[in-house]
């Protein structure tokens, strides 16, 4: 009935080409610390026997613009604001809810004007429910005496095309018939079937309970008490674990999704690299020098002058990647809460891949300083040096 494939593919595509997206609400983008947002669930997803998206959207993209829908205060005021009030349409009003004959634009009447209104107003669609909260209303008798509902569904005049809204139409108008007469005080004895017994009203709650004490009932609670054998379980039925997929499935996808997000932001450090040789071409004219001695405590202070500032630039270089990192830990910490993963599962890969980077930086540094400071010219000491700043840094 829905083709949820496509039209996932299609918005995955759609935002992934536009350069500017609208939406009403931060919810809707990236949603809440324990909701996921309806963009940002199309960031990972599977669509079986078709393919797996690892990273379909990145929703702090600036391209995600809130645009709050607002309201007409003309029309939408404050109920003190009582003088705004359109006085000469009540009598309309009133005879639309509490008329005693049904028409073409309402069914069923509401009898006592004394109760509170219970109202909502939602296109008749599966997903709005409005059928469920008319059930649930027919079924509460305490409900019934406190408040009446009133439903704006749809236009009854109209017949419509829509086979779900057909669908929730009828449901809604049987749950309005049984509402009215079933288990109405007045209509409930044309259903009378004992005629050798007097009439008298039944409650829902009677029908309850005696349901319950019928041996249909009675049976059924006693099905439902005996707890299930769970040898019978199906394998796939229920949870057994924390997560959807081994652990080692949820690493390659991580590791993958981040070797991705590297190659995509391969700017960045190509970036970095070439920063960091320009530093290093421009430090050789302040440490320049082709034998650095070691025998005064002043050239220890040189010596641990080069190393501390070799340090300190190796370590300020990685400083490019702490925005990108910062604005991922949203994602990272809802995803962690609603159990997508573990933790690790993030931050391992992402050191393992920080690694080769690493290396190249330091080595970079080394590679351009470390004979024109005047070090050791013993290979083991330069080699030394190199993870010694690296592992530093």
């Amino acid at each position: 009935m829905y083709h949820f494939s496509s039209q996932l593919t299609a918005d995955l595509i759609a935002m992934n080409h536009t350069d500017f997206i609208i939406t009403s609400t931060f919810q809707e983008i990236a949603g809440s610390k324990d909701t996921v947002g309806q963009y940002e669930s199309h960031n990972a997803f599977t669509m079986p026997g078709l393919y797996r998206v690892v990273h379909g959207i990145y929703v702090f993209d600036p391209k995600f613009n809130i645009v709050s829908p607002g309201t007409d205060m003309g029309i939408y005021y404050s109920y003190t604001e009582k003088e705004k009030r359109l006085t000469t349409l009540h009598p309309e009003i009133d005879e639309l809810l509490f008329s005693s004959v049904e028409n073409d634009e309402h069914m069923c009447v509401l009898k006592d004007k004394n109760k509170p209104i219970l109202f909502t107003m939602a296109r008749l669609d599966n997903v709005k429910n409005l059928t469920g909260l008319v059930e649930w209303y027919a079924k509460n008798d305490k409900l019934r005496e406190l408040v009446n509902l009133v439903v704006v569904g749809g236009d009854r005049r109209k017949e419509s095309k829509d086979l779900e809204e057909q669908a929730q139409m009828k449901k809604i108008k049987n749950l309005a018939d049984f509402l009215q007469e079933v288990v109405s005080e007045k209509d409930q004895e044309q259903y009378w079937s004992v005629l050798e017994r007097d009439y008298r009203y039944i409650p829902v709650k009677k029908f309850a309970e005696t349901f319950r004490s019928y041996r249909v009932g009675k049976n059924l609670v006693e099905e439902l008490s005996v707890p299930f054998d769970r040898q019978y379980n199906h394998p796939s039925s229920l949870s057994t674990s924390s997560y959807g997929v081994k652990r080692s499935e949820l690493f390659k996808a991580s590791f993958n999704w981040q070797l991705l997000l590297m190659q995509r932001n391969s700017f960045i450090y190509v970036f970095k690299f070439v920063q960091l040789l320009f530093v290093a071409l421009i430090t050789m004219s302040v440490f320049f020098q082709t034998i650095l001695h070691h025998s005064t405590v002043d050239d220890g202070g040189l010596y641990l002058g080069e190393l501390y500032f070799s340090m300190v630039i190796l370590l300020s270089n990685g400083f490019t990647e702490v925005p990108t990192l910062v604005a991922k830990l949203p994602v990272i910490y809802k995803h962690r809460d609603l159990h997508f993963y573990p933790c690790w599962i993030y931050t391992l890969p992402s050191w393992i891949l920080s690694i080769p980077t690493s290396l190249i930086e330091s080595g970079i540094w080394v590679i351009v300083t470390y004979y024109v400071f005047g070090l050791d010219l013993n290979f083991v000491r330069y080699m030394s040096t190199w993870f010694s700043i690296n592992y530093a840094g």
